[in-house]
Order: C-alpha cells, then structure tokens, then sequence
C-alpha cells in the first residue's frame, strides 16, 4: 500500500475479492491545451495517483481523448496490470448486438488492452433502456452465454466455409483463362488499353463467372500483347491467379 505522510490508502473488495482502492481516478476532466488533452500533465497526475495507491481508472466512450491519453499512459510506463479500468459503454448509440462489439473493440484499441475490468452502462437512467440492453446480450445470463457461444460458433463455421469456398473458386479459376482484343497498327502498336473492367466483362461474356473489378490487382491497364496473370483478391487470405490473353482484334 503506498503511504504519503501518515496516510495511507485503503482497499476494498468487490464481489470477486479484487481489492479496489476508496479513491478512484476520474479521466474525465483532464487539463486540455490548444483543444487538446495535455498529455504530459495528465500523464503526471495519473502516475502520481497510482505511486499513491490508487487503482480505479473511470473513463468513458465519450469523454473527448480520455481513453486515447489513459491507453498511452499505461502503455508507456507499463502498468496497466497495476489498476483496474472502467471504461462506458454509451448504450444511447448502440443499435445492434453487432454496434455493441464494434464499439466494445474500439475501446479496446484507445485503451490498448486486451480486457476491460469493469464496464459500465453510461446514463443508464430508466428500464427500457435496460431490457433493451438485455435483448442485445449484455445480461450475463446462462441463456445470453450460451447465445453468444452458439453465435460465435457459427460465426466461425460460415468464415471457415467462406475461406473454403474463396480457395475452391481460386484453384478452379486457374485452369480457365479469358481473351480480351485490342487493335493494333502498323508494326504491332497497339491502340487503347485493357482495363479491370473490361476483364472483368470478359470472365461474364465468356465464362459466365461474376468478377468484381475492384478487386483485381491491376496495377495499370494493360497496353500490350500478350498473357498476363492478374491477382484477385478472392477473400482477404486468399488470393486468386486470373489468365488474361490479350490479342490483336
């Protein structure tokens, strides 16, 4: 326990017996310069605070820069293992149990932490705001955990089906090529160019496959005759092979 003079901070348990300091640290009000936070004094004050025993950091989603300046604090000087957060979660912008997790990672990056220790419900001021929270999941009930683990689990087996379907479509693919014209003039110079467009036109007309031109890899339209090998970003782990043959018209 850290003393200054002859006082010395005091704990108390919660209901999993972490010891948790009488005194909190409010993130709120930090001192702000130039439409800023100040970093360096918040940094000063927030050290202090902890050499002096304090372990209960409150900050919130919405309080402008707060959970930014706590996370780089911690990070900084290595101690996010030494306090407790207790970050909000504004539930008047949620609107989906998928909003919910968005914001709930968003925190996690700002604090720089794989965990939040306590996580508060923001002006919470009636009970439809809270059955509405229910129904998202956020009630740690056995029905709402085993939900969530089912939704997870079936997350995780449509992502595994996807990823095989994007490596199936991207080993059939490249066996299968396309040929799209250009003219050309005297001594081969050719006139106009190949685009992602145009491949992608090509795969329709001539294969009846579907290609999503944003996702070709072409660096520039193609000028010249010839086979290239054109990169598709099938799936963000999976890359497939386009043959595109390129030909006098």
């Amino acid at each position: 326990m850290a003393e200054r003079g002859k006082l010395r901070m005091q704990y108390r348990p919660d209901q999993k017996g972490n010891q948790l300091s009488i005194l909190g640290f409010g993130c709120m009000r930090f001192t702000r310069k130039y439409g800023r936070i100040d970093q360096e004094k918040a940094e000063r004050e927030l050290l202090l605070a902890i050499r002096h025993g304090v372990n209960y950091l409150d900050t919130a989603y919405i309080y402008p820069g707060s959970e930014e300046c706590v996370g780089k604090i911690l990070a900084k000087n290595h101690c996010r293992d030494q306090v407790y957060l207790a970050p909000k979660l504004p539930h008047y912008l949620i609107k989906s149990r998928e909003g919910l997790e968005k914001c709930f990672q968003e925190q996690l990056k700002r604090l720089r932490t794989d965990h939040i220790d306590y996580y508060l419900m923001h002006m919470l001021t009636d009970v439809a705001a809270w059955e509405k929270l229910k129904k998202l999941g956020i009630e740690a009930t056995a029905k709402n955990i085993n939900d969530l683990k089912l939704q997870k689990a079936n997350e995780e087996k449509v992502a595994k089906e996807i990823l095989e379907a994007a490596k199936a479509f991207a080993e059939d693919i490249k066996e299968k090529s396309v040929t799209v014209t250009i003219k050309t003039g005297e001594g081969g110079k050719t006139f106009g160019s190949v685009s992602s467009k145009e491949i992608a036109a090509a795969y329709k007309s001539q294969l009846n496959i579907e290609i999503d031109k944003k996702k070709l890899q072409l660096a520039e339209p193609v000028r010249s005759l010839g086979v290239y090998k054109v990169p598709y970003k099938v799936h963000p782990k999976v890359t497939a092979e386009l043959t595109v043959k390129v030909a006098e018209a």
